[in-house]
């Protein structure tokens, strides 16, 4: 047995005790016959008579049944009468049991308590504030326990403003003290994570309580224990739903940890930009400055667009923004990524990239690293896709043939895309038009050059396949595939230049680097790099070439045609000979019979 229940196994021997319980009973039975809340109220009453009657006794009889019954009164639906009578029954009890038992105790009747500061009448708040003032601060460490509990409920009462938020920041101030402000900020971060009500206020007491003044080297306390519990609370606060928590948590972001902190390891700090950068897709402007101010940490100077290689002067770049520039690399890369393998397909990171490549100070930098990871999400995306629509047929038409299931499931079928990724290729269009026409295709020329250099690094030559993204820069065999995959979305009709200048640039580039370059490919290297020109020949010339086509077609059925009426003729000539040797010999046998 525990000690309480020890003691009051003790006290059951005490007549006055047993006289206790019993008024105790008796008063809670008036709480089954309570029709309306002024019958709470008189219950309530009632029992309160009997607790200041024997406040001798610190063990409180049928405390778990009390609680209950105390967290009924405290329904958001019910008046305020009925509230503050609660309260004052808290506050008998918790006069009777003194600090030490409250602390053993606790778990009984914060259940109650803790959720009522969030739908309090302002008449309600100063009662509840000085039942926490006078017995729970006193707790001191002794409240660690219930602490996440206690923030999620004092903490909705932390309005700017409001008549008693110097009094709410107070009882916050002496409650950090007492538990020790590294464990207090733990708390205040998993409030931050796991409770989107309490988020605003819970950012708001941490900014107010950062200095300016000092280092964040100085005021480490403010990270909690646990760094990644901190991070896990900033990119859900940066993600919800409220504009005002996600202005909150970027002013945090900007304020503690700046591109160039050494608080955070690389890792957290690429979590915090990919969450980061859903704010975009909000369109608030008031959010957009907060993000660039954060990422570019000061107002930057007016870059030009981009270039026809797509490079930018690196001597305009910053140099303290390139490790912004790493971060925003490898978040996009996270999200395009993840967004490869959802289903139904996700088209948000196009729009995102649609804005971050408008952001001149943005989008010139990260282009050239991050567009052939856009290639292959937008490949990737279309075979998953298409993988799972393969499979959903193949389990529905199952006939216990296991030859049926056999299929080549890394090609990517240009119908099904047309089809059924209409509006996958429609975003990823609107993405590729803020670029300028001939981009995209010099861009792959390079790309092609570039995959040369670099052409006996690659383990797996022979793999004619897309790799997944943030692999790197992709080999020849993965050009070719991506190349002559958005020569089927994009439509090339709408570029005015494409057929006359820019496809056959690319040609030219392609069909010289081979030649230049025959001893450095392989076959299957020279097979697709030849296969892709024959389809920009398709595109540079589509009539010419399709008549040339029907043109052999033809032929080989001209062809086809003479070669069977020959076959027929001779079969024919045959069965003729045969009938007359047969009549002949028929002739011989009558004459000789």
């Amino acid at each position: 047995m525990t000690t309480v229940a020890m003691e009051e196994y003790e006290l059951m021997k005490d007549s006055k005790y047993r006289m206790y319980v019993a008024a105790v009973d008796k008063a809670l039975k008036n709480f089954e016959y309570t029709s309306e809340w002024a019958d709470l109220i008189s219950a309530l009453g009632k029992l309160n008579k009997v607790l200041l009657s024997y406040t001798k006794f610190p063990v409180i009889p049928r405390r778990i049944k009390i609680s209950k019954r105390l967290a009924q009164c405290m329904h958001p639906a019910l008046p305020s009468g009925v509230h503050l009578k609660a309260l004052e029954t808290y506050d008998i009890i918790f006069r009777c049991m003194g600090t030490n038992r409250l602390a053993c105790e606790l778990f009984i009747y914060s259940a109650g308590l803790f959720p009522l500061m969030g739908h309090a009448a302002m008449n309600i708040r100063p009662t509840l504030l000085t039942i926490y003032e006078t017995h729970f601060v006193p707790l001191r460490d002794r409240l660690r326990p219930a602490l996440s509990g206690f923030l999620s409920g004092i903490l909705p009462g932390l309005d700017t403003g409001s008549d008693h938020f110097d009094r709410t920041n107070l009882l916050l101030e002496n409650v950090c003290e007492g538990v020790e402000p590294s464990y207090f900020y733990t708390c205040i971060w998993q409030c931050v994570a796991n409770n989107s009500p309490v988020r605003l206020p819970a950012i708001s007491y941490v900014l107010t309580h950062y200095s300016r003044k000092l280092l964040m080297e100085d005021q480490l306390y403010l990270m909690g224990h646990d760094i990644g519990l901190m991070v896990s609370g900033l990119c859900a606060a940066v993600q919800d739903s409220s504009v005002l928590v996600q202005r909150s948590a970027l002013d945090l972001l900007m304020v503690c940890f700046p591109m160039q902190n050494k608080q955070l390891l690389y890792a957290d700090m690429v979590r915090l930009v990919t969450a980061a950068l859903s704010t975009i897709l909000r369109r608030d402007m008031s959010l957009n400055r907060r993000l660039y101010s954060w990422l570019l940490e000061q107002e930057a100077n007016n870059l030009p667009l981009v270039q026809i290689e797509g490079e930018l002067d690196q001597t305009l770049i910053p140099h303290h923004h390139s490790v912004a520039y790493d971060l925003l690399n490898d978040a996009l890369k996270l999200i395009l990524k993840k967004c490869s393998t959802e289903l139904p397909i996700d088209i948000k990171p196009y729009r995102l990239l649609t804005s971050l490549f408008d952001k001149p100070q943005i989008g010139p930098v990260i282009l050239d690293s991050i567009l052939y990871d856009v290639f292959r999400t937008l490949y990737l995306s279309c075979l998953h896709q298409q993988k799972h629509k393969s499979s959903s047929v193949r389990c529905v038409s199952f006939n216990g043939d296991l030859t049926s299931l056999k299929n080549d499931e890394n090609v990517l079928n240009k119908q099904f895309v047309t089809k059924n990724c209409q509006e996958l290729v429609k975003n990823a269009n609107l993405l590729f038009n803020t670029l300028q026409s001939y981009y995209i295709w010099s861009y792959i020329e390079k790309l092609y050059d570039e995959s040369l250099t670099n052409i006996k690094n690659y383990k797996y030559r022979d793999r004619c396949q897309v790799n997944e993204i943030g692999s790197g820069a992709p080999h020849i065999l993965e050009i070719c595939i991506l190349t002559d995959f958005l020569l089927d979305i994009i439509p090339i009709e709408s570029y005015a230049e494409s057929t006359s200048n820019i496809l056959p640039n690319l040609f030219k580039k392609i069909i010289s680097t081979l030649r230049i370059n025959i001893t450095e490919f392989n076959q299957h290297e020279i097979t697709q790099s030849l296969q892709l020109c024959t389809k920009i020949l398709t595109k540079i010339q589509p009539v010419s070439l399709t008549q040339l086509i029907k043109a052999e077609v033809e032929q080989e059925n001209d062809s086809l045609v003479h070669e069977t009426f020959e076959k027929s003729l001779e079969s024919s000539l045959i069965l003729e000979n045969g009938k007359i040797g047969n009549e002949e010999q028929k002739t011989l046998e009558k004459k000789q019979v």
